[in-house]
């Protein structure tokens, strides 16, 4: 609650600003599900507190509210009032052009091998959403490395990966004097700049 305010507080001493609420719905939760559920308690004060703060936005001025949900069924009727939330915008899943076009920003800084085509995954993955799609340019780096860096040694085999033929005694024998094997430090330095980069 105390936090609600001074996400207010902040937004009317830097006006003009914008305040974005991301899962808006997480924090403006219709009270009936809260009654159902039997948590009510938490959710109904900060959703009151959200609601008094907006009732003020109009006297204060110079700056605006917009909160994002992909459950608009689970906000409470009242944040949706006239001089509140007013205005509902629909964003729908990105169709096929706007799929190419954010893959096409996500792997822009990123090699790709010959047979990659962005125009056939572009097509085969409907209903993905823009952050699905940086999540899996991400995951296929990640994955690229990984082979790449197997496939010079600088990375230890995956379990199942060693080599056929030798008994299990013999390769026991050479794991205990061996010991674990190192892990590439560049690896693990692009492996953390690409969770670095989707804020992991």
């Amino acid at each position: 609650e105390e936090a609600i305010r001074e996400l207010f507080r902040q937004a009317a001493e830097a006006a003009p600003a914008l305040v974005f609420i991301d899962e808006i719905d997480h924090l403006g939760a219709s009270r009936d599900a809260d009654a159902d559920g039997g948590g009510g308690g938490v959710h109904a004060r900060a959703l009151s507190t959200l609601l008094n703060e907006l009732d003020g936005v109009g006297e204060r001025g110079g700056f605006a509210i917009v909160g994002c949900t992909n459950r608009p069924e689970l906000v409470d009727a009242a944040l949706l009032r006239p001089g509140r939330l007013e205005q509902l915008v629909l964003i729908g899943p990105p169709d096929e052009a706007d799929r190419l076009a954010a893959l096409r920003v996500h792997a822009k800084d990123r090699p790709l091998a010959d047979d990659v085509s962005l125009e056939e995954l572009a097509d085969r993955t409907p209903r993905y959403s823009r952050a699905a799609l940086a999540a899996l340019c991400r995951e296929a780096a990640v994955q690229a490395m990984t082979r790449h860096f197997r496939a010079t040694g600088r990375l230890p085999p995956e379990a199942g990966e060693e080599e056929e033929g030798g008994e299990e005694e013999d390769s026991e024998e050479e794991d205990e004097g061996e010991g674990e094997a190192e892990v590439d430090p560049e690896w693990v330095a692009l492996v953390a700049a690409e969770a670095a980069a989707a804020g992991l």
